[in-house]
């Protein structure tokens, strides 16, 4: 990708962005490490402006069926990815994939079928619109990164 922007920019292309799709994993063995901060700092070289977009935290492999608990562990996502990436004066905007459970793609029966086979809780408010602790964990990244 690297690669690929620097030669987009060398060879004249009006290019101003790098957009990151964020679908992460609650509950799993899989995590972020320091590879997209990494690729974050090389963007902010090549002078480029930073969104982390499509933002959602599958909880699918949440070892358990308890509101709280998966609550929690998606809120972890958020808190951690979002303190990691926001360091970085680069990173403009933060958009997710949507706001409320209730029109969650992860939430589409085919989906739910292939994962856990319940509803999944995946963005910051809940059905009802409500915010949940992946709201509040959003807040706090957000309240704790430097002002751009």
């Amino acid at each position: 990708m690297l690669g690929l922007l620097q030669r987009l920019k060398t060879a004249g292309t009006p290019l101003d962005a790098l957009g990151i799709q964020s679908h992460m994993r609650a509950g799993g063995k899989d995590t972020f490490g320091k590879g997209v901060t990494e690729l974050i700092a090389s963007a902010r070289g090549m002078g480029l402006q930073v969104f982390i977009t499509e933002m959602d935290v599958k909880d699918a492999d949440v070892a358990s069926d308890d509101i709280g608990v998966i609550d929690r562990a998606v809120a972890d996502v958020y808190r951690d990815y979002l303190t990691d990436v926001l360091r970085d004066p680069s990173v403009k905007a933060v958009l997710t994939w949507g706001a409320s459970d209730k029109q969650a793609w992860m939430n589409d029966p085919s989906q739910r079928k292939k994962d856990a086979g319940r509803m999944s809780r995946p963005l910051p408010f809940d059905k009802d619109y409500m915010p949940k602790e992946a709201f509040f964990a959003i807040r706090d990244a957000f309240d704790g990164a430097k002002r751009r």
